[in-house]
């Protein structure tokens, strides 16, 4: 259990945060498989009682801060956690200062102005992932971006129902945009971005009945080497010539 642990949903019942019945029944379960991977870590055939009140104690110090100081937690997964919400994730990041890796499932109860805040918190992320949001609006990236100047790797797979994107970013490296089945037009000003996730952006290069003019694709990453594709029935050669004639060193995989 060292910094770059990832930490389950069942720290939120011991961080202090109050459950419902449902919702502490799934931190339970994510405790055991939490136990279940300590055990692994020690490759060890069993975990006796003792060992296992060891490790409910050290997550129960590691949310207060005390035998694992809450500085060296740096990575923080709760995408299992389907009930989060501002209050549950703002308590949690909050014990957590210097957090560079943040998780969590876009679906869950979080809330724009939310998630403002819990940004505002997390001063050193470097990674943000939000998993499967169907709703939330392209725009909220720029506000993301805003919030954390230093972040390197933005994962947003499953953002279904936006149709536009425009990111400027002046240290993002990682993009993951996958499963945009919706993005007809697509602007990146990114100078150090390197990998570019594509796929299942189904409607990405159309161009007919519902989009005559067709939509827009303008890449600007001078370093960018690898854009993962795959489901894009149509980006075209055309479309590939001119995202090289802009990132020349760039391979399609």
């Amino acid at each position: 259990m060292d910094g770059s642990m990832p930490l389950t949903g069942a720290l939120a019942s011991y961080a202090g945060v109050q459950l419902t019945e449902q919702e502490q029944t799934l931190a339970d379960a994510l405790n055991k498989e939490l136990l279940a991977a300590y055990k692994n870590n020690t490759q060890s055939n069993s975990l006796t009682n003792k060992q296992k009140k060891s490790v409910r104690e050290r997550l129960v110090s590691t949310a207060k801060g005390d035998a694992y100081p809450r500085k060296s937690i740096k990575s923080l997964d709760l995408r299992e956690m389907s009930f989060m919400n501002d209050a549950i994730l703002l308590k949690l990041v909050k014990h957590f200062p210097r957090l560079t890796s943040l998780s969590y499932n876009g679906e869950s109860c979080l809330t724009s102005a939310g998630m403002a805040k819990v940004l505002k918190v997390c001063k050193h992320l470097r990674e943000l992932t939000i998993e499967g949001s169907l709703t939330r609006p392209a725009k909220e990236i720029a506000s993301i971006l805003k919030a954390c100047p230093k972040l390197e790797v933005l994962n947003l797979p499953g953002w279904e129902d936006n149709t536009a994107l425009n990111i400027k970013a002046k240290k993002l490296k990682v993009l993951d945009i996958s499963m945009w089945h919706g993005l007809t037009h697509l602007e990146l000003d990114c100078p150090e971005l390197l990998s570019l996730n594509l796929t299942s952006c189904r409607s990405l290069g159309y161009k007919g009945e519902f989009l005559p003019e067709g939509g827009k694709l303008d890449i600007k990453c001078p370093k960018l080497e690898r854009v993962t594709l795959g489901h894009n029935k149509y980006l075209k050669e055309a479309h590939k010539e001119g995202i090289k004639a802009q990132c020349p060193d760039v391979v399609f995989v």
